[in-house]
């Protein structure tokens, strides 16, 4: 009695898994089995964006910071303050550096102006008494003087104009000088490179950082997108540029559209947090949905959404149904 009670339970089993079981699995191998209609493919994932991190370009100790998680900052907007002293210090060297080569270079310039003066009234000498010495009004040796006396302010303009030549070049490093002391003081204020929200503060006053020290990470709300994971066998469908609609919890009634902007060109495991329609799914490929606008900020990294992908132009949109 009980082999044949047995043999009734497994014929039922087996008749249910013919009649139920195999339509199931062919929907779901057809990708029918998240109840998307033609031309729609359903995914989940959290929005993320592109993360800039902002840091020291010198090593310096943390002074001030002007800032918290979760602020919205704009570009430009001063976000920390670097120890100065030593930069201000180097800057003020320098600057006494200038001016004492362009001081240098003004009395070098006198000079010269008062050499080639006596050498211009020194050849006007030389003509007049080499035409005294040919009428016999002047003696060799007199001649001989004015124009040694020629010669001599030659070499004193040659030489002014040498020395001015260095001096201007003087006057160059030390302005090089000067700006590059500038610009690293510059370098003590941390401003924000762009507009966006703060989300990782990774430093506070006292720190000393080295250059390329990190202290925050900010992300544009306006430039963001939802990362998803796309079956194998759905992915050759998916088109850059295809359509794409972006729900939450939040606003179940108010998607958001987007567009297919990346797609990855290989395959990985199913991540543990991606619900996939099919849970037996164990290749997926990323694909980033970059978001037309993010109203209200409403979207912000970390944000679990569900998209629609519509890669029928065709097809009906429809709400998402695991």
């Amino acid at each position: 009695m009980k082999k044949l009670l047995i043999i009734i339970i497994l014929t039922a089993s087996l008749a249910l898994y013919l009649t139920r079981g195999i339509p199931i699995i062919h929907d779901l191998l057809q990708g029918r089995g998240s109840g998307m209609g033609h031309g729609l493919i359903l995914a989940n994932g959290r929005v993320e964006g592109d993360t800039v991190t902002i840091a020291t370009r010198i090593p310096a100790k943390i002074v001030k910071t002007a800032f918290r998680e979760g602020d919205w900052v704009e570009e430009g907007q001063v976000l920390a303050r670097l120890d100065d002293d030593a930069l201000k210090a180097r800057r003020d060297q320098a600057s006494w550096a200038l001016e004492e080569a362009r001081s240098a270079l003004a009395g070098a310039k006198a000079a010269l102006e008062g050499d080639r003066a006596a050498l211009e009234k020194a050849r006007k000498d030389l003509t007049r008494f080499e035409a005294l010495h040919e009428e016999g009004l002047v003696p060799l040796s007199r001649l001989e003087e004015v124009r040694l006396a020629v010669s001599r302010d030659r070499a004193r303009v040659q030489n002014g104009q040498a020395l001015v030549t260095r001096l201007q070049k003087a006057v160059k490093r030390a302005e090089a000088a000067l700006s590059q002391a500038e610009i690293t003081l510059g370098y003590t204020i941390i401003r924000a490179p762009k507009r966006g929200v703060i989300t990782n503060k990774l430093a506070e006053p006292g720190e000393v950082l080295p250059a390329g020290g990190p202290i925050a990470e900010l992300v544009d709300l306006d430039q963001l997108y939802l990362k998803v994971f796309i079956p194998e066998k759905e992915i050759g469908k998916v088109r850059l540029d295809a359509e794409a609609r972006i729900y939450t919890d939040a606003y179940p009634d108010e998607p958001v559209t987007a567009k297919v902007g990346w797609i990855a060109s290989r395959a990985q495991f199913t991540p543990k947090e991606v619900q996939t329609p099919d849970e037996r799914v164990r290749l997926v490929y990323g694909v980033k949905l970059y978001l037309d606008d993010n109203p209200g900020h409403r979207f912000t990294p970390g944000l679990p959404a569900d998209a629609v992908i519509r890669w029928d132009p065709a097809a009906a949109w429809q709400r998402p149904a695991w």
